[in-house]
């Protein structure tokens, strides 16, 4: 079962402990300020909002540095005020009158869980009283209409490179809100630098308001954390367009010092249950810190209502993918959407695949559901390219056997099977490879109908690559294979092989064999450790290399009947130098290998004990054949050490194992 299916299944096992699990977390839900949303219904598709911040447009202080110091104190005074009547019983219609009668309020709004409120010449402090779940779960804001679709293709194509952010303020608060999963998920992509940031203690700063203002350092950033909604005034019983969403920071318990700190536009201060104070960020924050939003990036608020349209706009640039939940969540299925999630991209899939393919598994019962910006990425490069001469992936420096001889004038050409990681046979349409050198297109190829499925989400396309040139030994080819996407972008493979070096063979081989070979009720046992050197005409211009025996030992054991008698023996043979029936053959251009040992029987005398009792005197022989390998691909060409086997395929097979290293 693969890792997928299992994350499916723990995604289906948390929809069904939801309801049973409701009234335990409903503590935990108050605790979060997952306040709000999911009242009434959904307004049509609106624009996206203005770049420019709120607080600019409605004239009043961005940052609470701007605010006098008995306003801040008055802001969070009233706010622990409301929190207190909530807490002794009342409701939000009853604490919003109250307020009222308290202070001028430059602004007020609630519903049946969340008041947020501002002083004149303040900035919003929120109270959070929910008690469970939404009474209209599903959708809280309306999706804001998509710009412009943009597919990406692969975050940074090429880049051997990448950087994840993952953070959880909130890690102290309860398991759910680990994030080791996401982290192993990322660190198995290859190339990917994970910064893991959490709190551990409700007073640690570990993760921090800098933090958040850090997401454009990284091309993936996954924030496990709570978030609130107001989208629908009870006074007036209208929409709030664009809804109020606040996504959590942290805990203060100095909230004064902490506000005065706090350094950048869009922060407010949410009041929840028994007075805590926590400091959230709203749409304001990420536009004042990215004002071209976070272009060509990744970026998951895995958050009660962190798929809020106006939030995801601050985000997304217009370039970027944006994902969160459409309403509260509970943070056992977060947890598992999320790794499902980013187990398939890790394979290379695209965000909106991945999406597809998980289908209602990212929906919870009651209809909250992960989102996105409907924008596509891939999370890294799909390319691997394997030389089928040699057997090896290209990579810098690594050895590439052509086809022809470098070096005797005539252009060359590679034999080569293309990996891709992430597409399937019934995409294909349109996808193309090109492969250049230094700058140069030497062949542009369709796959679509070439390429053939080789495992789960991974393709194989095999063609010869003509190089234009007749290279030269050791040569470094600079190549470029690029492959466009059928969501569009391009995936990139950057390598820088050289041609391998016919001349490059070791003078001498160290060999080591073993060679079971099983007969009618015995089984004897052959271990090899020789040496063999280059033949002494050999000519290192030539495309066939040939090397003979220098020296070594074959130790033999029996065990068996023989004349039906038990007989057990173990001799040692001495292979001289140059032995006949013993050579090795290395095909330069082909990368292919012969081998052929086979030991002149000596006598060695045994003695067989026999079912009555009674020893029997025999002489038998020791030696035969220990290495045999025919057309055998090797890795580099046979400039570096490798290894193989062997089966006879009979009924009684011959079973040999050998490997090579090189001496000099």
């Amino acid at each position: 079962m693969t890792t997928l299916h299992l994350a499916l299944q723990r995604l289906a096992a948390a929809a069904a402990r939801q309801a049973a699990r409701a009234a335990a977390l409903a503590a935990l839900l108050v605790l979060s300020a997952c306040g709000g949303g999911g009242n009434g219904t959904p307004a049509p598709a609106q624009p996206a909002p203005s770049s420019a911040l709120e607080c600019e447009r409605l004239a009043y202080p961005c940052d609470w540095s701007q605010v006098d110091a008995a306003i801040v104190a008055e802001s969070n005074r009233l706010g622990g005020d409301v929190a207190a009547r909530l807490d002794a019983g009342g409701d939000t219609d009853a604490a919003v009158a109250w307020l009222k009668t308290q202070a001028t309020l430059a602004e007020v709004q609630h519903d049946e869980r969340s008041i947020r409120f501002r002083l004149p010449g303040g900035r919003g402090v929120w109270v959070l009283a929910d008690e469970g779940r939404p009474l209209a779960p599903a959708g809280a804001a309306a999706p804001l209409a998509a710009p412009r679709k943009q597919a990406q293709g692969v975050i940074r194509a090429g880049a051997t490179q990448r950087k994840a952010l993952v953070l959880s303020p909130f890690r102290w608060q309860h398991e759910t809100f680990a994030v080791d999963h996401v982290v192993a998920r990322l660190a198995a992509i290859d190339g990917y630098d994970i910064t893991l940031r959490q709190n551990s203690s409700e007073d640690e700063r570990t993760v921090w308001i800098d933090d958040y203002a850090s997401f454009a350092d990284y091309d993936v950033v996954h924030l496990s954390t709570h978030g609130a909604e107001l989208c629908r005034d009870r006074a007036t019983g209208q929409r709030i367009d664009p809804c109020r969403i606040g996504i959590d920071v942290g805990v203060t318990v100095q909230p004064a010092d902490d506000i005065a700190a706090a350094g950048h536009p869009g922060v407010e201060l949410f009041v929840t249950r028994k007075g805590h104070r926590h400091l959230a960020v709203t749409p304001d924050f990420f536009r004042a810190v990215y004002p071209q939003g976070l272009d060509r990036r990744l970026v998951f608020i895995d958050a009660c209502l962190g798929g809020d349209p106006t939030l995801m706009a601050s985000l997304g640039g217009s370039s970027g993918v944006t994902l969160g939940f459409s309403n509260v969540v509970y943070a056992e299925f977060a947890q598992g959407v999320g790794d499902a999630l980013y187990e398939l991209l890790g394979r290379g899939l695209s965000v909106q695949e991945a999406m597809a393919r998980l289908g209602d598994s990212l929906a919870q019962e009651d209809g909250t559901r992960l989102v996105s910006n409907q924008r596509d990425i891939r999370l890294r490069d799909l390319l691997g390219v394997r030389d089928l001469t040699g057997g090896e992936l290209l990579a810098d420096g690594g050895a590439v056997d052509a086809l022809s001889r470098p070096g005797d004038g005539q252009p060359d050409r590679l034999r080569l099977a293309l990996q891709v990681d992430g597409l399937t046979p019934d995409r294909l349409d349109g996808v193309a490879l090109r492969v250049s050198r230094d700058g140069s297109t030497l062949v542009q190829l369709p796959l679509a109908g070439s390429a053939v499925a080789d495992g789960e989400d991974r393709l194989r396309f095999e063609f010869e690559l003509p190089l234009g040139t007749d290279t030269q030994p050791g040569e470094t080819l600079a190549l470029r294979f690029a492959l466009s996407l059928p969501e569009g972008g391009f995936t990139v493979l950057d390598v820088a092989p050289k041609v391998q070096d016919p001349s490059a063979l070791p003078r001498e081989w160290q060999m080591t064999s073993t060679t079971i070979a099983y007969g009618v009720g015995s089984t004897t046992t052959k271990i090899a450790n020789l040496v063999w050197e280059l033949e002494p005409d050999d000519d290192p211009t030539r495309r066939y290399r040939y090397y003979r025996v220098k020296g070594g030992t074959l130790s033999v054991a029996f065990d068996g009947d023989l004349n039906n008698c038990r007989t057990q023996w173990q001799a040692t043979l001495t292979i001289p130098t140059g032995a006949s029936n013993h050579s090795l053959k290395f095909d330069t251009v082909a990368g292919l290998f012969d081998g052929f040992a086979n030991a002149a029987g000596q006598a060695v005398q045994a003695t067989g004990v026999c079912a009555d009792g009674s020893t029997l005197p025999m002489t038998t022989s020791a030696g035969g054949v220990y290495l045999m390998a025919d057309d055998v691909p090797i890795a580099g060409g046979g400039t570096s050490g490798f290894s193989g086997a062997y089966n006879s395929g009979a009924q009684l097979p011959t079973l040999i194992e050998y490997s090579f290293t090189p001496l000099r």
